[in-house]
This record gives structure tokens, sequence and C-alpha cells, in this order.
């Protein structure tokens, strides 16, 4: 859900002396930037190239913007290796002071959940994963990406800006702005968030209900295609890559552990050569149809009516032409359809970048525009708690999956009656779970959601009492993969909080002395642990010894606005 957050506590001396900056982006906020940076002393370059000679970054900025959603999607790759790029002088300069990545978006100032941004802009809310998984694999480096409402002028952004590279605060990767001043973040919570967008009462589907399912004949999405057709009796349009065909003589009948051998030799009574490549090629192409036939067969004997569609869903001309004929009768889409390209972000390649994005973000756009809008009532995007908690190896997979998270709620923002979710799935046993990455989960703790149970979860996602569900984590609601702890540094770290906010809150009016508000000691305690929480993720606190007032902080306009924090390791405390 979205939760309101406190001011940051600000560290002005957190960077090294005579920083340096790259500043990235296109729109209105990077010339802003970059001139109070440089009034503020720092060594300022622009663009997406490090300068020659420049060994060492402090500061990677990143205003994350497109005229459209392929600009966007374009504009999201182009963040993604631009952070490779850096990292290792982030890294570096992390050895001296504070080293930071930001990225920058204009959606809403609520992190794009509110659906103001419509689909038109929800693709850029993919730089939230990206970050988050950038916090992961370079855990000295800090990681934050900042979302400003459009309304706040250039200028009012920097200054929010500044605050937030100086924030004490280091596992906190996500804070949205928004015009009355209100700064936000996203967490987990039990219930549904009612500030995100669309209303209760959806109907459940009937058998008169005509669904498109992307990458639906297959794996996971396929054993949900059947659990839908179980319980709702609904019609399927299952959409794949995989060209259906009559399955081949030589082939009938043998068994899937003998189809290479069987394909050899009938390369081989062609007169041809096998190799390796083509007998898979041929091996896996007939196991892909088998289970394509498999499923229809297992939804045509539940009751209900599937049709198999093989077209590449990044071809929006394809796309049309499939639906065309079914498209007045469509009333729901399940967008199940991803692939995988997982590396660590210094070394991921453009090409497979785009192919990551293309598949989640442009095959979901070509279906929706295909259809009218009007007639969809039901639409479930398969997303990942990759993108809500971020991934190693997984950056782009993760925006692609926060980016969803956005399109959800743009949908329904624009259709609020309409039951529209975007499911941030834990990692399920089977699919794109490989036995390797089972075994590393294993090793990690981290349970996977049993194929009987996640259909179990996605058939449920269509009940009356999941409709008001927007964005939402099913299974295991834990991340994947988690940031190493930071450490308190060995220097004294001083921390600034305005104390405006405070100030105005009912408890200090209430505790007055003389008819002047004064700081109640149990605040002024909060406070220290407060701040040593923030400056210190994970720390534990364990008991509070030799506090004493010596002056308290009085609220009447002859004190300065804000209090300083003097936190201290035990090496710079002997």
């Amino acid at each position: 859900m979205v939760t309101q957050l406190p001011v940051a506590d600000i560290v002005p001396d957190v960077y090294r002396s005579e920083p340096v900056a790259l500043v990235a982006g296109t729109g209105e906020q990077p010339g802003p930037l970059v001139s109070a940076l440089r009034e503020r002393g720092w060594t300022v370059h622009t663009g997406r190239s490090v300068p020659d000679g420049v060994d060492r970054l402090d500061l990677v900025v990143d205003c994350v913007e497109g005229s459209d959603p392929d600009a966007q999607a374009a504009a999201l790759r182009d963040s993604l290796l631009l952070a490779g790029t850096t990292q290792p002088l982030l890294e570096r300069a992390a050895q001296d002071g504070r080293a930071a990545f930001v990225t920058v978006t204009r959606l809403d100032g609520h992190l794009g959940l509110t659906g103001d941004a419509s689909v038109t802009r929800a693709t850029l809310g993919g730089a939230f994963g990206l970050v988050k998984t950038l916090a992961i694999e370079a855990p000295t480096v800090f990681c934050r990406a900042l979302d400003f409402a459009p309304a706040l002028s250039p200028e009012a952004c920097v200054e929010l800006f500044l605050a937030e590279v100086h924030d004490a605060e280091l596992e906190l990767t996500q804070v949205g702005h928004s015009t009355d001043g209100t700064r936000r973040t996203v967490d987990l919570a039990p219930a549904t968030d009612e500030s995100l967008p669309g209303e209760p009462g959806a109907t459940e589907p009937t058998a008169d209900d005509l669904f498109v399912v992307t990458g639906g004949a297959r794996g996971v999405t396929a054993a949900c295609a059947i659990g839908l057709a179980r319980t709702y009796r609904t019609k399927l349009l299952l959409l794949g890559r995989t060209p259906l065909a009559d399955e081949p003589a030589w082939a009938a009948g043998v068994p899937v552990d003998r189809l290479r051998a069987e394909a050899a030799a009938e390369v081989k009574r062609g007169g041809g050569k096998p190799t390796p490549r083509e007998v898979e090629r041929m091996a896996r192409e007939l196991i892909g149809q088998r289970e394509i036939r498999q499923t229809l067969a297992e939804i045509r004997q539940a009751g209900a009516e599937a049709e198999y569609l093989a077209v590449d869903i990044t071809d929006a001309a394809a796309v049309r032409s499939s639906l065309a004929p079914h498209r007045e009768r469509i009333t729901g889409v399940v967008h199940g359809a991803g692939v995988l390209a997982d590396t660590l972000i210094k070394d991921k390649k453009a090409v497979d970048v785009e192919r990551v994005l293309s598949t989640k973000l442009t095959g979901l756009r070509n279906v929706i525009e295909a259809l009218p809008d009007e007639v969809l009532q039901h639409v479930l995007l398969f997303s990942s708690v990759a993108g809500f908690f971020g991934n190693r190896g997984q950056s782009d997979y993760a925006m692609a999956n926060e980016a969803l998270n956005r399109w959800a709620c743009a949908l329904r923002k624009r259709t609020p009656k309409a039951r529209i979710t975007s499911v941030n799935w834990g990692a399920w046993a089977g699919g794109m779970v490989t036995p390797a990455l089972e075994e590393m989960f294993a090793a990690r703790g981290i349970p996977l959601i049993p194929l009987g149970e996640g259909v179990g979860y996605f058939v449920e996602q269509f009940s009356e009492e999941r409709a008001a569900d927007t964005v939402c984590v099913v299974g295991p609601n834990s991340p994947l993969s988690v940031r190493e702890s930071s450490q308190l540094p060995d220097s004294v770290l001083v921390l600034t909080r305005p104390l405006a906010a405070t100030a105005a809150a009912p408890v200090i009016a209430d505790h007055a002395i003389g008819g002047v508000p004064v700081l109640p000691a149990t605040a002024a305690i909060g406070g220290v642990l407060n701040a040593v929480r923030r400056a210190v993720p994970g720390a534990g606190v364990t008991g509070v010894r030799g506090f004493a007032v010596h002056k308290g902080i009085v609220f009447d306009d002859t004190q300065d606005s804000g209090a300083q924090f003097v936190t201290r390791s035990p090496v710079a405390a002997a």
C-alpha cells in the first residue's frame, strides 16, 4: 500500500569533497538539476557517456522520460544500461563517502499508483524496479527512485531532490512527492489499499465471457487457464508463439525422452546431417505443440470452449488481425506472457533488455489496443515480486513488472467498474523456475508456490471478494533476494531533522510548560532511536542509557527550525 513518510533526516556532508555527478535524461528537469548541483560546488557532466578521465562518480541521475510508450520503454532500457556502465564508478566513490544512483519521474507524485498518469505514461513506472534491483546488486550505492507530481515546478523538484539525495535513510528506495507536500513510499499491507483506483463490485466471469490469454497454452499460465475454465466455463483464446501443426508421422507415439533420437534419425533419413541445435529445435517444437494440445483438451474436458492462435504479441498488426474476428465478444484479458534474460545489471545487453520489456509491455499494449475499451470487464496481469521488491539478476524483468503494476492502475482509473488486477506472484514451482533456481531458492529458505495452490489463488482473483484488488502480492510475500545490511560508519554522522511537521503535531500543543509547547522527553528518545534506524537499517535497540535533558526543545519561534542528531559507532566513540 502507499504509506506516508516523515520528512527526511538530512546528512549535509555525506558526499566527499569536490563531488562529481552525471545527469542524464530528457524533459524539463535535467537543466535545473544541473544548475543547482553546480551552484553547490559539484562538477556535473551531462549525457549517458562517462567522459574520459572520470574514474569515479558520486552521483548519477537519470530523468526517465518518453513521449510515448515505445520511447518510454527505450528510456527504461537506457536507464538500465546507464546503471550498468556507472556502477563500478559509483562503487569506487562509495569507498570514500556516499555514492548515489537516482531516477526521476513525473508520474503523479504517488509512484504512479493513482492511475492519473494514464496508460500512455504508465511504462515509466518501470524505473522503480530498476532502482530496487540495483540496491540489491550494488549494496554500497545509495539507490532511490523519485516520483514528483507533474504540478510541482522544476525548481520545487530540485529542492526536494537535494533533500532526498542527502537523506540519512539507506534502505528506502522509492519516494513520491505530491503537490500538498506529502512524502510517500510503497509497503506491503494485509488489506486492499483503498487509495488505489477502482471500485468493488465487479461481477464474476461466466460461460458467456471470452478471455484472451497470452502465454496461455503452456506452463503456469496454461494451468491457470484450465483452472479458470473448470471454475467458470469461460471461453478462452490462447495466444502463443509456437506454431501448431499436425504431428509428423515419424514422431507419432514417440515418448518425450526419445524425441531427440527420433528427430536425428529423421534428419538422416532425409539425407541431412543432424546437428545438436537442429535436433533440439525439432524436439522443443514438438514438445511445445503437445503441451498446447493437452491444454486445449483439458479446457474442453472442463466444458469450456478454447481456441489456440499462434501469434507474436509484440507484432501489433498480427495481434489486430488475429483478434479481429473475436474483438466484439472479448470481455477479458489474462496477460501471462513473459521471457527472462537473467544477468547482473553491469552485464546486461540492450537486445536482451528490449526482448524482456517488449514481451511484457508492448505485448500487453498491442492486445489492449486491439480491443474496444467498453467491452473489457476482466483484466489480470501476471506481475512478479521480482518487480515489487527487486531481484538480483532480473533488473529488466523487475522493470517490466513494475510497469505492469502502473498499467493496472491506469486502466482501472479509466474503467473503474471493471476488474483490473496486477498480481505480483512469488516464485512458482515449475514454469520459469528451473531446477537450478529451485535449489537456489531452497538454499535461501524461500518457499515456492505449488502449482495447484497457485492456480487456486489465480481463480480466487476472479471472485467477488477480490474484485477491489488493483495491485496485490500473492504467495510468499518476501523478496527473492535481499540487500546486504549497512553498517554504522566509523566516523561521526550528523543528521539534521526539520521540526516544522513536529511542531504542528497535536501532541506538541498538548505538551506545554507555562503555555509554551515543549518536545516531550519520550518524543526526543523516539527521535534518537528513529535516527539510528534510518542511518543503520536493521539496527536493533538493546537499551537506552545516559539520557538527560540539558535544554528542552521549545516551540516558541526563538529556536532554529531543525534538530541535530549525532550518531557514533563504537569505534568512533573509543
